[in-house]
This record gives C-alpha cells, structure tokens and sequence, in this order.
C-alpha cells in the first residue's frame, strides 16, 4: 500500500518528490480494527475464555482497547477485540500475527475496519 501511495505522489509532484528526505510528508495515521476471535476448538484442553481475553489485552503489537466475551451459539463465546494500530505497511498482518500467537486462539475474522482522523 505504501508503495501505491508513493507511486501515486511521486507521478503528482514529479520525480523530486520520491527522493527519501520527503517520506516524512506521508503521515499514514491510524486504523481502528473490530475483529470476532473464536477460541481453538480443535484442542484437546479446555480453554478458558477469560484466560484468553486476558492475553489478548496484553499484546504489544497494537493498542488493545477493549476485549469482550460475546455469545455465539449453544453455549459458545467468542472474543470481540478493538485495537487502534498505525496505519503502515505490514502493522496489520503483524498485529494478526500477534493475536493468532495467543495460546487458545483460533479463528480470526476482522468484522470492521476504519481509518481514524
């Protein structure tokens, strides 16, 4: 995407513009993502949600706002995670990363996201 966006400016401004001391004028700002995270159902260990929820809230990669339990089906839960991340190249496949390392995650599902002002 960065290099979309370079690409685009630099045919707008003129080849002066792709020289790296400009990069700095190309602030990415922030994305706020919503995401349904479903516990690992194919472990053999029961895994306790709110175990789960706690880790979640601890990843450093983003800035974790909020984690909620919500009920899915018979009985079942899953987790609603709101991060705020910066809006640059390869943050958001890092944050995923982050998210699947946690012990008892299975499933992710980005359910929103939006650029914040």
């Amino acid at each position: 995407m960065y290099a979309e966006i370079k690409r685009y400016l630099t045919s707008v401004l003129g080849a002066d513009f792709a020289a790296p001391e400009h990069y700095e004028l190309i602030n990415m700002g922030q994305v706020q993502l919503r995401y349904k995270v479903m516990l690992d159902s194919g472990s053999e260990e029961e895994i306790d949600s709110n175990n789960v929820a706690n880790a979640l809230r601890r990843i450093e990669t983003g800035d974790v706002q909020r984690v909620e339990s919500k009920p899915l089906a018979f009985g079942m839960v899953y987790l609603e995670v709101i991060a705020i991340i910066e809006d640059a190249e390869g943050e958001v496949d890092r944050f995923e990363d982050a998210l699947r390392g946690v012990h008892g995650v299975g499933q992710l599902e980005v359910l929103e996201m939006g650029r914040l002002l």
